[in-house]
């Protein structure tokens, strides 16, 4: 168990087979994420549903896509629009292969 606002991603490079970041998402990992998977290793990743004032902690459209981009093959990506039109708020559901 680790507080991973806290502490540092705790996996080395190339250590790990594949990641599963369900409703919890900390934008400042997905780096720490491309460089602890394996090649051509799976990330799965689902924000929080935009339900209420969930909005507020999801990414923009099109914010997932081009952080994962340089460093994945998006298998599916998925965006759904989520609060109020002006924040641009998108709920996202990916699977995303790591680029060899």
């Amino acid at each position: 168990r680790i507080d991973l606002l806290k502490y540092p991603w705790p996996f080395g490079p190339r250590s790990v087979g594949g990641i599963i970041n369900v409703h919890c998402l900390l934008p400042t990992l997905l780096p720490a994420f491309a460089i602890s998977l394996t090649p051509k290793a799976y990330l799965l990743l689902e924000t929080v549903p935009g339900h209420g004032a969930n909005y507020l902690e999801l990414p923009q459209r099109g914010a997932l896509e081009a952080a994962l981009e340089p460093a994945f093959n998006l298998v599916i990506y998925e965006e759904r629009s989520a609060g109020p039109s002006e924040r641009d708020a998108v709920a996202v559901k990916l699977l995303a292969q790591r680029k060899a």
